[in-house]
């Protein structure tokens, strides 16, 4: 196959994938109301569920193993994907079936997020072997998020709408139809090239982690993800002391999304032209001073034009990490690196949530957003160590 096309079969590979992540945002904010205020748990323990059933996405690592070192038919991803869809739609059905319950979302909501999650290996893997392959300077990860993005735009005002009514059954039983459209790429425009077996080498595989260039980047991502984040805080203060309404929630979401949106699109476009270490210390100081503005929310109208005003911006930032993230995986085992790398990400980002709702509860929103600016910040320290690619 020529480059052209594909470069072309993959963003569709990426936008049915993370297309496929995104729309389980429409139960996101069915799941807040549920855990926060139907059944009364306090933010810390909000968080601790949450972890526990985003743990396939903490373990993206060994996950990532099974396609370097246990292909199946001499595929990496063929078949995996056939039967993360297969998993998805028996996962769908049975949490429509037995109804919301804490065990139920324990359980299947852990296996939805492993077969998601092995999801977005496959589709990560390819999209790191292209990015080196063809140059595309960020474009793959972009087109990813730009995908997660648009359906994001959906799921903000329609789950705010499903939110009303606790209408959970509606919810999965339209993000049942994405395994569906999957299947359907899977059979007639996945291609993919034989795969010969590796033999396991542990050896060789450690001594991509002693790479001092990889452990500084590892640091980075680390230091970053771990400053604690003010979701759950902001959105506990919307809900629970200035009386915001659930579909103005949801219309804050895609607000936020929309201008995502542009700076996503704006990189996709331009992000190239810039110095990237550059742009992580404008995403760094860009990040510190927005969070600090969230310490002023008078109104909800207030919320809304810090989402217009920093939107674009946070979209630019954001896609200045994820390319970071692409350009510190050294060559060979593109899999389990890259899903190191963003393992790492998600579990320190999932431990700053634990760490974000115990400081809500014991010392209030205020001390969580100063935190979260401050530890910002800090990461400034280490950009200097890092050796990035102009």
């Amino acid at each position: 196959m020529n480059k052209n096309r594909n470069i072309l079969i993959f963003y569709i590979f990426a936008i049915l994938t993370y297309s496929g992540q995104g729309i389980m945002g429409l139960f996101d904010q069915i799941q807040y109301y549920f855990l926060r205020e139907v059944s009364g748990l306090t933010l810390t323990q909000i968080s601790l569920i949450s972890f526990l059933i985003g743990l396939p996405w903490v373990l993206k690592m060994f996950m990532a193993l099974l396609l370097d070192y246990l292909p199946i038919k001499g595929y990496r991803t063929r078949y995996y994907l056939w039967m993360n869809c297969v998993g998805l739609v028996f996962s769908y059905i049975a949490m429509i079936l037995f109804g919301l319950h804490i065990w139920t979302y324990l359980l299947f909501g852990f296996l939805i997020n492993f077969f998601i999650s092995l999801n977005d290996i496959c589709c990560d893997t390819t999209m790191v072997v292209y990015e080196k392959k063809y140059n595309m300077s960020g474009k793959g990860v972009s087109v990813q998020w730009i995908a997660l993005g648009v359906v994001g735009l959906f799921t903000s005002l329609a789950g705010a709408k499903l939110a009303e009514s606790m209408n959970y059954i509606l919810a999965y039983s339209i993000c049942l139809t994405f395994p569906f459209m999957f299947m359907l790429y899977l059979k007639f425009l996945h291609q993919e090239d034989k795969y010969k077996k590796q033999k396991f080498n542990f050896k060789n595989l450690i001594t991509h982690f002693k790479n001092k260039n990889f452990l500084m980047g590892l640091l980075f991502i680390a230091c970053l993800q771990l400053s604690p984040s003010f979701g759950l805080g902001l959105m506990a203060e919307m809900r629970e002391h200035m009386g915001v309404s659930k579909i103005f929630v949801g219309v804050l979401g895609s607000v936020g999304t929309i201008f995502g949106l542009i700076g996503y699109i704006l990189y996709f476009k331009w992000g190239k032209v810039f110095n990237l270490k550059n742009l992580l210390i404008f995403s760094i100081i860009f990040s510190s001073i927005t969070n600090s503005a969230y310490l002023y929310i008078p109104t909800q109208w207030h919320i809304m034009v810090y989402s217009i005003i920093f939107g674009a911006f946070s979209g630019i930032s954001f896609m200045s990490i994820m390319t970071f993230m692409t350009k510190i995986v050294p060559s060979g085992n593109e899999g389990v690196l890259y899903a190191s790398v963003t393992a790492l990400s998600n579990f320190c980002a999932r431990g700053s949530g634990i760490m974000s709702g115990a400081i809500y509860d014991h010392w209030g929103y205020s001390t969580n957003v100063i935190l979260s600016s401050v530890l910002t910040l800090c990461c400034l320290f280490i950009i200097p160590k890092l050796n990035l690619e102009k």
